[in-house]
């Protein structure tokens, strides 16, 4: 049980086998009978592209023939992009916007609808019928030991890059700045800081590689000392996360509040991409002293355009470094003779209720002007949303430009509320485990860059979870029920024989469960290593890679976890509640097991969580949500 106190700070020392300082410096609000937060110190061992026949140049001209449109439908499920625009007249009824603007939840009803269920009030009657009121059996979560402990580094901030450009003043007053603003300001008159270097003119081997948790020598060493079980970063735990936090959240949508009328009648969920199931591998990386890894999952086949992610670290390179240090070491055919390269290496760790060691990288650093002390903080490079949403297309949008600050298309707002359902999320869980003061955005449409927001912390878990205490509590809460996951996986599978693990997960809003299917992998294969296969007309999803290229031979078991909780003694059965001082936090969960699972059913889990273009008729894991109250 956790009870919210008001803040307070504690500051002891405590002598650890490495003989290091440890102070409390900044606890949760959470006692009961203490959940604290430590921090240790410790020092550890453009061209233009050529148009396609019939490209229409013109973004105006193909927004009056749909195609604009279409583009920005593409995340709500590509199949029924055209069942979609059949209609405009779901937009005059009086269901909630969040369900009629939902194409997968429209497919999920059409699919149930028969003579009985003609309309939607009655299908959801129908589904809450079967939705349990109380709790089964269930077993009650010990919140006595949650706690964060921070632990810093011995790297001076003075090594982490600071933004050049003139840019710091972002930070210090944070709101939109369209990129013109900056452009008198720069030597070159702003070439360097509007346009973008494309992939192919980077040499990416002077850039660090992304190194996964299970390659982390870090990592694992913290976990050694400190009898850790898991070790994770910010981008694999971050989705788990999210999808623990809608069952424990009731199913919560964000907040929308001062958002213009001109997305009145827009949806109000999370993206499907967000409520898409997620699939991890969990590694053992010390057998002798049970630790386990838990690595992201890059899918069975290649990326068909990788251009955001290469740009994204172009990007960020390009706002941390002069033009001349920038095309000095990352452009080809430049010479390197002392074997430059860009430094990655500044993170910090987070222990999380004694079971979970958390990496978080560092991206950027600036001075607070009246305090002179530093604060870190991400730097975000967002790619403007017809790009996002029909991404394989990418040029036929790259005339779409931001050119105003409100309203419905090219616009900053309409990025601002593209990111509070597609982004927000996982970003708080992120620069809550790195620290951070906020996010430094960047908005550009791969070839140039329209301009750049900085939004603080508190901002965005304002509109994720309502206020900083929910925040507090939904982060160690969630973490400490996957803990409770994976330890629960373990132990029912520490009979078996297996290399090692593959684990979804899947917030279920129709049936209030978390849907956990994990298989069991009899290879071994480092993270990055496995390769991936091209997609072909006779190879285009799952189900026929399984059955034409790779045999499916690999045992599928499935759970589902109930989770309850509870605020001062009440079983919360909506997604309305706000925590503050004083209340008292309860969780309950009850697990189904159910054993192997079929083939088919896992084919649709996959199906769903790639996000495959081929329609299926199963739409169990689809991303549906029912009513929210």
């Amino acid at each position: 049980m956790l009870r919210i106190a008001s803040r307070h700070a504690i500051v002891t020392s405590v002598n650890s086998a490495a003989a290091v300082l440890m102070s409390f410096t900044r606890p949760l609000s959470l006692f009961r009978p203490s959940l604290s937060t430590k921090t240790t110190k410790q020092t550890p061992n453009a061209v233009k592209p050529k148009q396609k026949k019939g490209h229409i140049s013109n973004v105006e001209t193909r927004r009056k023939k749909g195609i604009f449109a279409n583009a920005m439908e593409k995340e709500r499920g590509p199949e029924d992009r055209a069942k979609l625009y059949r209609s405009k007249s779901f937009l005059k009824n009086d269901s909630e916007p969040e369900e009629r603007d939902d194409v997968h939840a429209r497919r999920f009803f059409d699919q149930a609808n028969d003579e009985k269920l003609n309309d939607i009030a009655s299908i959801r009657d129908e589904i809450y019928k079967f939705t349990l009121s109380t709790p089964a059996p269930s077993i009650k979560l010990n919140l006595d030991d949650v706690n964060v402990i921070n632990i810093e580094t011995g790297f001076s901030t003075d090594k982490i890059p600071k933004l050049y450009h003139h840019l710091d003043h972002i930070v210090h007053r944070p709101g939109i700045y369209p990129i013109d603003s900056f452009l008198p300001l720069q030597k070159d008159g702003g070439k360097f800081l509007k346009n973008i270097y494309q992939p192919e003119e980077i040499d990416f081997s002077r850039i660090p590689p992304y190194i996964p948790p299970s390659k982390d020598s870090t990592l694992l060493n913290f976990a050694r000392d400190a009898n850790i079980k898991y070790v994770m970063s910010t981008s694999t735990i971050s989705s788990a996360l999210a999808q623990i936090y809608y069952m424990f959240s009731g199913f919560r949508i964000p907040s929308f509040k001062n958002i213009s009328s001109a997305y009145e009648f827009e949806p109000k969920q999370y993206m499907i991409s967000q409520r898409k199931p997620v699939t991890t591998y969990l590694r053992p990386i010390d057998k002798a002293k049970d630790i386990w890894a838990l690595d992201s999952d890059s899918g069975i086949f290649q990326i068909t355009n990788s251009i955001l992610i290469d740009l994204g670290k172009v990007i960020e390179r390009s706002l941390t470094t002069s033009a001349e240090e920038f095309n000095s070491i990352l452009l080809k055919g430049t010479p390197n003779p002392e074997n430059l390269s860009l430094q990655d290496d500044y993170h910090r760790f987070m222990r999380l209720n004694n079971e979970i060691c958390l990496r978080s990288q560092i991206d950027c650093c600036s001075l607070d002007p009246v305090t002179g002390k530093p604060f870190v903080f991400e730097i975000k490079s967002r790619s403007v949303c017809p790009i996002r949403y029909d991404l394989p297309n990418y040029k036929d949008y790259i005339d779409y430009k931001i050119n105003s600050r409100r309203g419905l298309h090219s616009s900053f707002e309409r990025e601002y509320y593209d990111m509070i359902r597609g982004a927000f999320l996982k970003w708080a869980f992120q620069i809550r485990i790195g620290r951070m003061d906020g996010a430094f955005v960047a908005f550009h449409n791969t070839k140039e860059i329209f301009g750049f927001e900085y939004i603080k912390t508190a901002e965005i878990e304002r509109r994720v979870f309502g206020n900083p205490i929910t925040a507090e509590v939904a982060f160690v809460c969630c973490s400490k029920l996957l803990i409770t996951v994976l330890n629960t996986i373990l132990a029912d599978l520490k009979k078996e024989s297996f290399e090692m693990l593959k684990v979804g997960f899947y917030a279920c809003s129709i049936s209030k469960r978390l849907v956990v299917f994990v298989e069991l992998i009899n290879e071994s294969f480092e993270w990055g290593k496995l390769p991936l296969f091209e997609p072909t007309a006779e190879v285009r999803d799952e189900f026929d890679y399984y059955t034409k290229v790779k045999p499916f031979k690999n045992r599928v078991v499935k759970y589902d976890f109930h989770i309850y909780p509870y605020i001062n003694g009440v079983l919360q059965q909506t997604s309305s509640f706000n925590l503050s001082e004083g209340d008292q936090v309860d969780i309950k969960y009850h697990v189904e097991k159910f054993g192997s699972t079929s083939f088919a059913d896992y084919m649709s889990f996959l199906h769903e969580a790639y996000k495959m273009e081929t329609i299926q008729l199963e739409l169990a894991y689809s991303g549906v949500w029912a009513k929210h109250s």
